[in-house]
């Protein structure tokens, strides 16, 4: 996949000149994923990092037929659920941000102090289970 980066993005969509040049930078985007939810994009996000579904959810503490209601759009996981799958998975933190935008639960922000642990542990490929004992240190709520 030929992705841009935001920075790209912008310029393209700054040089729009008309509702036609809007139009066509619109249909470029790769909406398809949005579409479908965060569910398909999980799914082949675990997939593509070599994980069985059943060991994601398992490394994430997510019951089995909940995370499987997931990756098939059937249930929409919260915020926290989407960040322990991408920390079960090892995900790096743009796919965690992206799965986190396409579920509109809003992305990790740096300023804000739990988010910042939460990113420290996706950077530094913490489990779940290290990751909980980290925000409890800071006494911030688990995942």
């Amino acid at each position: 996949m030929d992705e841009k980066t935001t920075a790209e993005l912008m310029k393209v969509l700054n040089s729009a000149e008309s509702q036609e040049d809007l139009g066509n930078y619109i249909a470029s985007l790769d909406s398809g994923i949005i579409e479908a939810g965060v569910g398909p994009y999980l799914a082949g996000k675990i997939e593509e990092y070599g994980l069985k579904k059943s060991e994601a959810f398992k490394r994430a503490g997510i019951e089995r037929t909940y995370g499987y209601q997931i990756v098939n759009g059937t249930r929409k996981p919260g915020r926290d659920k989407i960040i322990a799958l991408g920390l079960a998975c090892h995900f790096n933190l743009k796919d965690v941000q992206t799965a986190l935008g396409i579920s509109g639960e809003g992305t990790l922000y740096y300023k804000n102090r739990r988010d910042a642990v939460l990113i420290y542990c996706i950077n530094h490929k913490k489990t779940v289970s290290d990751t909980r004992e980290l925000l409890e240190s800071f006494e911030f709520a688990g995942i």
